[in-house]
């Protein structure tokens, strides 16, 4: 009899864990596909690319901002402040409220590369900010959903 009172628990562990398989998914078809990307002509320098990506980012076009900075990052050519700045973009659209693929694991490993690889970086000290940004966003998410199972085993007694 009780027993149907622990559904709710079961229908969200459920629901994350799809959430989650998705995330894992799409984020394998952007690794397969960012370099195939035709929405930024290969001539087009670093500098547009970060301009694009940001401005793509603030629409919700997420796909895109993630290829334009990549694209960035994978440019060996391209200077060491702009590929610091696409991981910077990149640890900031994994980590957006708004981004519905949202991956907080992603961000921080982005974000952390600028550390290691580009340890002068102008852009170190905002990347170090955001990734203690994105920590405090990990530990509410984590609190909320503890919070509800608690709340959904203390109703379900």
């Amino acid at each position: 009899m009780k027993y149907y009172r622990i559904l709710p628990v079961l229908l969200l562990l459920l629901s994350c864990s799809s959430r989650y398989s998705q995330t894992e998914t799409t984020k394998s078809e952007i690794d397969e596909s960012y370099s195939t990307s035709t929405t930024l002509p290969v001539s087009v320098d670093d500098e547009d690319k970060l301009s694009y990506a940001s401005r793509a980012a603030g629409e919700g076009q997420w796909m895109e901002s993630i290829h334009s900075y990549q694209g960035v990052y994978d440019n060996k050519k391209a200077s060491a402040e702009d590929r610091s700045r696409a991981l910077l973009g990149l640890g900031d659209v994994w980590s957006n409220p708004l981004n519905p693929f949202r991956d907080f694991g992603t961000s921080l490993f982005y974000l952390d590369k600028v550390a290691t690889e580009f340890p002068d970086s102008a852009i170190r000290p905002k990347a170090e900010k955001k990734i203690a940004s994105v920590r405090i966003m990990m530990e509410e998410v984590e609190n909320v959903t503890r919070d509800q199972l608690i709340e959904s085993q203390q109703t379900g007694d």
